[in-house]
């Protein structure tokens, strides 16, 4: 599966649908940062406003800087991918040459584990009163706060 076909299933429709509505931004670092965020993985200011305690548990982890980079990288990549995607209508292109570390099938597990934790984000923000999509993302801390309580307390 090295190149796109018209109708394929890269990029998947989710990246046209929701996923790309509940991320929505004005910035492309802003949608990674906030996918990264769904996975578990906060960075930057998000990094920033965990209580100390919450970064000392995820620093304990040994492996959990160099998957943050990796999805990040990730992440970068399916842009490119989409981007080019879109930038030739949708017409064949050869695919292996913007991701060559990654497979599309890895692509494609990500996507649709990322789709999958943005939907419980999602239901943790009407959980706790949110009634927008910008709602949600103003309040993402208290978000993870209350999804990262209901972890603790099972």
């Amino acid at each position: 599966m090295s190149s796109l076909v018209k109708g394929s299933a890269f990029p998947p429709p989710i990246l046209q649908g929701p996923l790309a509505r509940m991320t929505r931004s004005d910035s492309d670092a802003e949608v990674r940062s906030r996918c990264l965020l769904t996975l578990g993985f906060p960075d930057g200011r998000r990094w920033q406003a965990l209580e100390q305690s919450a970064r000392d548990s995820l620093n304990a982890v040994p492996e959990c800087s160099s998957l943050k980079r990796r999805l990040k990288d990730q992440l970068e990549k399916i842009d490119d991918i989409r981007n080019a995607i879109a930038h030739e209508g949708f017409k064949e292109i050869d695919l292996t040459e913007f991701s060559p570390s990654y497979s599309l099938e890895d692509h494609l597990s990500l996507l649709s584990r990322l789709a999958a934790c943005i939907v419980w984000f999602a239901c943790w923000a009407v959980g706790i009163g949110c009634k927008s999509r910008q709602e949600m993302w103003a309040r993402e801390m208290e978000v993870m706060q209350q999804y990262e309580t209901n972890l603790s307390t099972k």
